[in-house]
């Protein structure tokens, strides 16, 4: 029987130092399938511990680069944890990913993502910026979410110019919500919501001062005799 065991040893190390060095092209598409579905990449290079993916495509963004780095230290939470850095034209995003049987974990996300780089049925404008950003996403519910998000040098398709708006987020009834306010000419405070079921809430007031603001303003509410558009706007997916 002791003549079994240093085989068996043998086999249990070499198979670890196969997993251990196991190549990205092998074991990253289905982690990224997660959590960037319909993805589509020119190659891979490194191993599941240290890599990068180029050259990154989906139905809703582009990257050039992304690079990946596991974190031991996430296996005391009894998850897997990754930092990634992404590069797309003209910006980049960095943060930490923790996974676990039906939950992700998102957190320490910053950079800014020009919003050229988003695939939209609207073309949006600007670019987004995100301060320290964290989400918990547990069976397709928000259970956390915190950190600022600022639309800089905002618009939609032929309106820019809006000004910014930022975004102060957390979580609420299995949904992420975000208290709204204008900087940089944008006259605006107000509360969105994002449902889990994807629908979408915005109520607050608004007062425009340039005729891009006007006809943005124009489709999420009414015109007061002050001058304020009082925003009332749903939309059902």
């Amino acid at each position: 029987m002791k003549r079994l065991v240093y085989p068996f040893l043998f086999l249990f190390f070499y198979l670890l130092a196969l997993l251990w060095t196991l190549p990205a092209d092998l074991a990253a598409p289905p982690l990224l399938r997660r959590l960037i579905p319909n993805l589509s990449c020119r190659g891979f290079e490194g191993t599941w511990r240290h890599g990068r993916a180029l050259d990154l495509t989906s139905p809703y963004i582009e990257l050039a680069r992304l690079r990946w780095d596991f974190l031991p230290r996430a296996l005391l939470g009894a998850r897997l944890g990754i930092s990634f850095h992404a590069a797309l034209k003209g910006g980049k995003i960095a943060g930490e990913i923790g996974l676990s049987p039906g939950t992700v974990n998102l957190s320490a996300l910053s950079g800014s993502l020009p919003l050229a780089a988003v695939k939209s049925p609207l073309p949006l404008r600007g670019e987004l910026l995100f301060d320290r950003v964290s989400l918990v996403l547990k069976d397709n519910k928000t259970g956390a979410a915190a950190g600022d998000l600022r639309w800089k040098g905002a618009g939609f398709g032929d309106y820019g110019a809006l000004g910014t708006v930022r975004a102060s987020l957390r979580a609420e009834d299995g949904g992420i919500s975000a208290a709204l306010r204008g900087e940089d000419g944008l006259d605006l405070a107000a509360e969105l919501r994002l449902s889990p079921d994807r629908r979408i809430w915005l109520k607050g007031t608004a007062r425009p001062v340039s005729p891009a603001q006007e006809s943005i303003f124009a489709f999420l509410g009414q015109k007061e005799p002050d001058g304020r558009v009082r925003l009332q706007y749903n939309l059902d997916p």
